[in-house]
């Protein structure tokens, strides 16, 4: 282009150079100036190349933007392919969430249905509980009152006892040891027994003072073997019915022993706890103080079973909010790596899309450049050229091929006195072209702007959607840790509880350790007693006299 230009600039000078004597004759005069048939041909060539030049560089151009027709619908099908995914992914987004908002439901009418059937469980396990207790009441009651008759009892036995036993040591004779039944009747018969033997009615008479002094007595004598003999079968049958009836005694009295340490100990802890309940319900009916401690004792235990079974929900609701928050924050993943693609796919768009108007720009400024440089050339054509010459120039372009008709416009706008100036159809043509050019730059501009637009409308509904969830999470955050919070203080009251608890089971355990403990004080007490008796002496008579 630039050998064109100075040629067509060494044309132009040498047409006005003053060596020339036809121009300079022509110049001293007010005629056109005329060129030479060789100049003539060279500018002929020298258009010929321009065409020729020029129609490759229309070639080329055409085919630059074929392939960037190409190219744009390419982009424009990917970025149909990613709105579908965008649209799928949303789809896909929406489904979730309509998945976890159902499982958020269904897991609370689980939960409904499952504190129905605790308090269902509730209600009979208290029905159940106001039943044993109102049994055991009940059980208790006929023991106390059996306990009561039984004391009545052993008191009058003992009383009977006391007064028998003084009774038997305040007499002397035999018949004052006499009952219905004990050892005092048995002791008695072996006693008449042996006095009915030793009687003279019996084979022998008198003592064994009497024995002595009639030693003489040859009948006597023979016969104090067979007596001796007989009086100790009878004493040993004595001993013995007397050891069995110690013994059946000394069972009696500590069975009645162990009775009475029972009966006194349950006295005494009924004592204690009656004067512990009338000084606290003074003035207030049993009905009242039994009433009172049911709803204290139900109070309780309807405690210990809320606590029991919100413990479980809590447990329940803190899972289901972990296994929500891990699906939200899946999600959350699964968005932020989609919005990482997409912003990836951007940036590589927005950077074809910048090389793609950094080319048609280029290719814009080359085709005006050319076409400007042409009609620089055309305009000095006009200057220098006569009507003669563009005749000659319009027969022989006519012949040329590739030639457009160059020259008739030349020569039809250089006619100074003839028709009105006709357009030139090349230049037409170039200038419907460059239109058309300008007007495909311009639409590709607005298509970027648009797809531009849409990027970064799409770009700000991530950033949107992106900052819902962050929000979101951060609220489920939130509620986690103020669940973890409720969640650890119900358990330090829980321990809480379960110490305080486990402080009265121990003072209550030390009570019945002490209760234990004077308990077997008082065994102690009433097995000396009884150890006493049974290894008390027994003052047998000396003398056994008949009945």
């Amino acid at each position: 282009m630039e050998d064109e230009a100075a040629l067509a600039a060494d044309i132009f000078d040498h047409s006005l150079s003053p060596t020339n004597s036809r121009g300079a004759e022509l110049g001293e005069g007010d005629g056109p100036t005329i060129i030479p048939e060789d100049r003539i041909k060279m500018l002929e060539e020298t258009i010929s190349h321009l065409n020729a030049d020029f129609g490759s560089q229309r070639a080329t151009f055409k085919e630059i933007y074929l392939k960037k027709e190409e190219e744009l619908a390419t982009e424009r099908k990917e970025k149909d392919d990613l709105s579908v995914k965008i649209r799928n992914l949303q789809e896909d987004l929406n489904e979730a969430k309509s998945q976890v908002t159902i499982a958020q439901f269904t897991k609370e009418n689980e939960i409904e249905v499952e504190k129905s059937r605790y308090q269902h469980d509730l209600t009979s396990m208290r029905v159940r509980f106001e039943e044993k207790l109102n049994s055991v009441r009940a059980k208790y009651e006929d023991e106390i009152q059996q306990l009561k008759a039984t004391n009545l009892k052993l008191e009058l036995n003992s009383e009977h006892q006391s007064h028998h036993h003084h009774h038997h040591h305040s007499t002397s004779t035999p018949n004052s040891s006499s009952s219905n039944d004990g050892p005092g009747a048995m002791f008695s018969s072996a006693v008449t027994n042996l006095a009915r033997k030793l009687t003279p009615g019996g084979g022998g008479g008198g003592s064994n003072d009497s024995l002595l002094e009639d030693g003489n007595k040859s009948k006597q004598q023979q016969g104090q073997g067979k007596y001796a003999y007989e009086d100790a079968e009878i004493l040993r049958s004595l001993v013995v019915q007397l050891e069995e009836e110690v013994s059946a005694l000394k069972e009696k009295l500590r069975h009645s022993d162990d009775q009475l340490a029972t009966v006194q100990g349950a006295q005494a802890s009924l004592v204690k706890g009656n004067d512990a309940l009338t000084h606290l319900f003074e003035g207030e009916d049993v009905q009242g103080v039994l009433s009172h401690f049911d709803d204290k004792l139900r109070h309780a235990r309807s405690g210990l079973e809320a606590e029991k079974s919100s413990r479980a929900d809590l447990e329940m609701y803190v899972a289901f909010a972990n296994a929500q928050k891990t699906l939200l924050k899946d999600e959350l993943d699964k968005v932020k790596l989609q919005l990482r693609e997409v912003r990836a796919s951007y940036e590589v768009e927005k950077k074809n899309h910048e090389e793609l108007k950094e080319t048609w720009e280029k290719a814009n400024e080359h085709f005006v450049s050319t076409h400007n440089e042409y009609i620089t050339v055309i305009n000095q054509y006009r200057e220098i050229l006569t009507t003669d010459q563009l005749d000659a120039l319009r027969s022989k372009s006519s012949s040329l091929d590739g030639s457009v008709g160059v020259v008739s416009i030349v020569e039809t706008s250089l006619l100074k006195e003839a028709a009105p100036i006709t357009p030139c159809q090349e230049c037409q043509k170039y200038q419907e072209d460059s239109e058309k050019l300008r007007n495909d730059l311009l639409k590709a501009a607005k298509l970027r702007n648009e797809m531009e637009a849409d990027w970064f409308r799409i770009s700000h509904d991530f950033q949107s959607k992106l900052g819902s969830l962050e929000e979101q999470i951060g609220t489920y955050e939130v509620v986690l840790l103020e669940l973890n919070t409720s969640c650890q203080q119900s358990m330090e009251g829980m321990e809480h509880t379960i110490k305080r608890l486990g402080y009265d089971r121990e003072s209550i355990q030390r009570k019945i350790e002490k209760l234990e403990a004077e308990n077997d004080i008082l065994k102690g007490k009433h097995v000396a007693h009884s150890l006493q008796l049974q290894n008390e002496y027994i003052s047998l008579p000396n003398d056994i006299m008949a009945c």
